[in-house]
């Protein structure tokens, strides 16, 4: 069974059906054979047909004369009055419409997704415990002062600090060195 709905003047026709057909051609010709006129007023008032996708209403398409014939899935099958211009402008308005809903589920989705990050970080926190603060004294004393013999200044975290694990694609982050250690020796020259 596919769902058809009529907008504007047609709605006179009945808003909704639902009818066993294969083809937005076929729909609109059972219209037709159950209320007279029906074409007759989709001629007068101008009237757009589009196949609006309900799952990704970003695949919402006009129907027209080459494909009218084409079966179809899990759309609805809507007939709404011309806009303006060439017909695209309902087709873009419908598509803008559907495109402002999902980006609505969207932004849903991504302030689910910082709760959660929050949730998780919260209880990392309190698993953790809060570890002693270090001064900068205590980090700069004549056998701790850094080191860039090893490209750059090395990171290491105090004995106890907790530290991020982090797992998956990663690129451009910072790390923490755990340990590190250097030999010298003299090398004959």
């Amino acid at each position: 069974m596919k769902t058809i709905r009529l907008f504007g003047d047609l709605e006179l026709f009945k808003p909704e059906w639902s009818l066993d057909v294969k083809t937005p051609a076929e729909a609109l010709r059972a219209i037709a054979v159950q209320r007279d006129g029906f074409l007759a007023a989709c001629d007068v008032g101008d009237y757009v047909v589009i196949l609006h996708d309900l799952d990704t209403p970003e695949l919402t398409r006009q129907v027209h004369n080459l494909n009218a014939a084409d079966p179809w899935g899990n759309e609805e099958l809507w007939v709404v009055p011309r806009i303006g211009g060439d017909g695209q402008a309902i087709v873009a308005f419908v598509a803008g419409a559907a495109f402002a809903a999902s980006t609505a589920g969207v932004i849903v989705a991504a302030v689910i997704n910082i709760a959660i990050s929050m949730a998780v970080s919260a209880i990392a926190n309190v698993i953790t415990g809060k570890k002693k603060n270090t001064t900068a004294t205590q980090l700069e004393r004549p056998d701790s002062k850094p080191s860039f013999i090893a490209n750059g200044a090395v990171n290491v975290t105090a004995a106890g600090h907790p530290y991020p694990i982090i797992a998956g694609h990663v690129q451009d982050c910072g790390s923490i060195v755990l340990s590190s250690n250097y030999w010298v020796e003299d090398v004959p020259v």
